[in-house]
């Protein structure tokens, strides 16, 4: 799943609840409309805040004088990704893809 279908998988389910809580009358109408906008707002912004503070860490680390070079694997964020394809970031390395051994049959071939 990439990072927008987290962000509306939790903000419809904050709304749902919110929407479910006024129904069954533990909360007013007003109260589950505040609830659902804020979501709206906060969730992506919350979202951001951690996905480019890993970005930011990774950034920092890679100018301190000793580092052995970070190693970034093609599961990472995109802005991560970013880092290990920027070539002013030496320190910072894309993962090569895993070695990959021959089969039996290609090593009969060989004989």
């Amino acid at each position: 799943m990439n990072p927008n279908t987290w962000i509306s998988f939790l903000t419809t389910t904050i709304g749902a609840a919110a929407t479910a809580s006024a129904t069954d009358g533990l909360i007013t109408g007003n109260a589950a409309q505040t609830i659902i906008s804020v979501a709206g707002i906060a969730v992506p912004y919350l979202w951001g805040l951690f996905i480019h503070r890993d970005s930011r860490v990774v950034q920092t680390a890679s100018v301190v004088p000793g580092v052995e070079p970070i190693r970034i694997s093609p599961e990472a964020s995109p802005q991560l990704l970013a880092l290990a394809a920027d070539r002013s970031i030496p320190t910072v390395q894309p993962v090569g893809p895993p070695f990959a051994p021959s089969t039996g049959a290609s090593q009969q071939q060989r004989r």
